[in-house]
């Protein structure tokens, strides 16, 4: 019997024809496969929302940052006119073409037109002779205070919060002005 195919007996044991996998081992290797790949689609997606939530963080703190250097830069040598706690008016030195204070008749400073820095909706805005120039978006629920440092009328003090989804950003800073009147 020389064609006949099957089992054959070898030293006392059944040696089977037949390589490959049985129907268990490939489902069980198929989910394992699984798993894996599940697990790690999660770590994506969790490095994905955390570096989604560290780029809105960033951008938080540089909007408020942006909006707190551009008040000291406007406030920053300015007379400051009567108080507010959310926004605040002030008139800056006149200068001539190289940096230099102009001085009126009797040798006081000239004083140009005022202008104010305000929230106006999620915006710090500037106004200036009528022109309103955006400055930072804080996001909704966002704050600018302006209040004078205890015991000193030449500085004030600036307080910031921008807000974001879930987050937000404080930041205070003191602004030296010009000898107040």
């Amino acid at each position: 019997m020389c064609g006949r195919r099957g089992p054959s007996r070898l030293s006392g044991k059944q040696v089977s024809s037949r390589a490959g996998l049985t129907l268990l081992e490939t489902l069980v290797s198929i989910s394992v496969f699984l798993i894996v790949m599940i697990a790690l689609l999660g770590i994506e997606i969790s490095v994905r929302r955390n570096a989604r939530q560290s780029e809105q963080q960033s951008d938080l703190h540089r909007q408020a940052a942006l909006a707190m250097e551009q008040v000291a830069s406007q406030l920053s040598g300015a007379l400051v006119e009567p108080e507010a706690l959310s926004s605040i008016t002030y008139r800056r030195p006149l200068t001539d073409g190289r940096d230099q204070v102009v001085l009126g008749p009797g040798g006081a400073v000239e004083w140009g037109a005022p202008s104010t820095l305000r929230l106006e909706g999620t915006w710090l805005v500037l106004e200036h002779e009528g022109k309103l120039r955006r400055v930072a978006d804080l996001g909704s629920g966002a704050e600018i205070r302006f209040a004078r440092a205890p015991g000193r009328s030449d500085e004030l003090e600036v307080k910031v919060l921008a807000v974001g989804p879930g987050r937000e950003v404080r930041l205070q800073r003191r602004v030296a002005l010009s000898n107040q009147r």
